[in-house]
């Protein structure tokens, strides 16, 4: 019996709940931390850099839907379609209103507020190398309420 009983012990441990996960913004979906306003900080076509005002792109994700605008109004409307198991991560935009029948196949990469998607004419890039031709490569910071 006392043998038997350690045993018995060590059994049940093995079948112990795991620990819940800490709650913090970096476990959250992707799909999750996602929602909100973003504000277009840099934009590269190929290696160029494109100019622009600040503030002058931003978009809105709510839900699957994604609004681009430009000074205030909207331009575009894109629905969400993520695949973070991909690496790198995917994320493709299919056009919605104006721009319905349209796809962007991209890559994003998503660290704490600053968001990093990446997508070219022709086919889903396989890394954020910007100095690659066609390849065009956007910078979003979030905005602050």
């Amino acid at each position: 019996m006392r043998r038997v009983l350690p045993l018995l012990v060590l059994s049940s441990l093995a079948f112990a709940p795991a620990p819940l996960p800490k709650t913090g913004s970096h476990r959250r979906p992707d799909a999750q931390r996602l929602q909100g306003k973003w504000e277009r900080t840099q934009l590269y076509n190929g290696a160029a850099l494109v100019p622009e005002r600040p503030g002058e792109v931003t978009l809105a994700i709510a839900g699957e839907t994604l609004a681009f605008s430009r000074n205030g109004k909207e331009q575009t409307k894109w629905t969400i379609e993520l695949d973070p198991l991909k690496a790198p991560k995917g994320l493709d935009l299919v056009g919605l209103g104006d721009s319905k029948g349209a796809v962007q196949h991209g890559i994003y990469r998503l660290e704490g507020d600053t968001l990093t998607y990446c997508y070219s004419g022709t086919a889903r890039p396989s890394s954020f190398d910007r100095s690659v031709p066609g390849v065009f490569l956007i910078v979003l910071k979030r905005k602050m309420p």
